[in-house]
């Protein structure tokens, strides 16, 4: 049984420690070569940091370009700078995200040549789905009546009676113009007070 173990001992750690024999000491020249690869492996690292700029210069310089063409309207010419970005730098999310929204921004002025049988205006075109959405809510906004406003039946108190009425019925419920109600110590209180001064 002990045959056993050790012949299997042999055959798992063998190799290992044959290799291990076997390698000869390490001399100056094998560390002056290990110090020499290192060395390569920095300039090759150097050089692969050096590269990877260039292409995310060269790709944000594309992005830039497509902003700029898609700002005046001008959606093909700046979908294909943003491909060119996406080409040069495929790592670029901003690349990707101008083409998708350019594409989308596309397909919105194919719909509408098709709808209203002729092109938005440049200023039109330009604008991304975000800002289309921005654009309808406020000019839906605008078309809003504004809020009704109330005044008071007499804005100016003409002496301190409408003070103290005001203050006089503190605790129970007072009928302000409008049909609104005003409950509590607290808020006519307050009410005697812009009363008071006149606001």
């Amino acid at each position: 049984m002990q045959t056993l173990c050790l012949m299997l001992l042999f055959a798992c750690a063998g190799p290992w420690l044959v290799g291990a024999v076997a390698q000869p000491a390490t001399s100056s020249t094998t560390k002056a070569r290990r110090g020499q690869n290192a060395a390569e492996d920095i300039n090759g690292t150097l050089h692969q940091m050096a590269e990877e700029k260039r292409r995310f210069q060269t790709a944000q310089q594309h992005v830039e370009n497509g902003l700029k063409m898609r700002a005046q309207g001008r959606l093909s010419e700046s979908l294909i700078e943003f491909q060119n970005a996406y080409a040069t730098d495929p790592a670029s999310p901003i690349a990707a995200q101008e083409i998708g929204i350019t594409l989308q921004m596309i397909q919105r002025e194919r719909q509408r040549v098709v709808q209203t049988g002729k092109e938005a205006a440049p200023e039109q075109r330009a604008l991304t789905p975000a800002e289309e959405a921005r654009k309808k809510m406020q000019d839906r906004i605008s078309r809003l009546s504004p809020v009704p406003h109330s005044e008071p039946e007499n804005p100016q108190p003409t002496s301190q009676d409408s003070v103290r009425d005001a203050s006089q019925s503190r605790g129970r419920v007072r009928r302000l113009p409008g049909d609104q109600r005003v409950m509590g110590s607290r808020i006519s209180s307050t009410i005697a007070q812009y009363v008071h001064r006149g606001l």
